[in-house]
């Protein structure tokens, strides 16, 4: 098994590797600070572990990618549908968030997180369907995205 090191992928690991450790000390920050309401600081924990998943499925896709073999395609099919839901998971949340912290009347605030949940449901069975028929991504014959 060899990995492509080019000096792009090297720039690219350095950069992920940054984003990793940025994101770990933010969570660390967040879980020691006393000042935060209860709510909001599992808030950002859950959301900066979202962060960590979708940074490392970024870079096993990016270590894995060109690689030959059956098994490695499926691996870059499963980790970038883990990415690619993250992301629409993490979206989902910061759109909470604001909406949490508004101070948006109580029936006002409901109809928002109705159309944030189908807006997020919606990207789950596109997500879901269509990965199936590489409707969303597609890797070619040599496994490259």
């Amino acid at each position: 098994m060899e990995v492509s090191l080019t000096t792009e992928n090297l720039i690219n690991l350095l950069f992920i590797a940054a984003g990793i450790g940025i994101c770990s000390l933010c969570f660390m920050q967040i879980t020691a600070s006393v000042h935060l309401r209860k709510e909001v600081r599992r808030y950002f924990q859950i959301f900066f572990s979202m962060i960590i998943m979708y940074i490392s499925a970024h870079l096993a896709r990016q270590l894995m990618e060109g690689l030959p073999g059956g098994g490695i395609r499926t691996a870059l099919y499963i980790v970038t549908f883990a990415e690619i839901m993250t992301a629409g998971f993490m979206a989902h949340m910061m759109s909470v968030l604001v909406l949490a912290v508004s101070g948006a009347k109580k029936a006002q605030a409901q109809g928002y997180f109705l159309a944030l949940g189908v807006l997020l449901i919606s990207h789950i069975a596109v997500l879901s369907v269509g990965a199936g028929f590489d409707f969303i991504y597609t890797f070619s014959e040599n496994n490259v995205y």
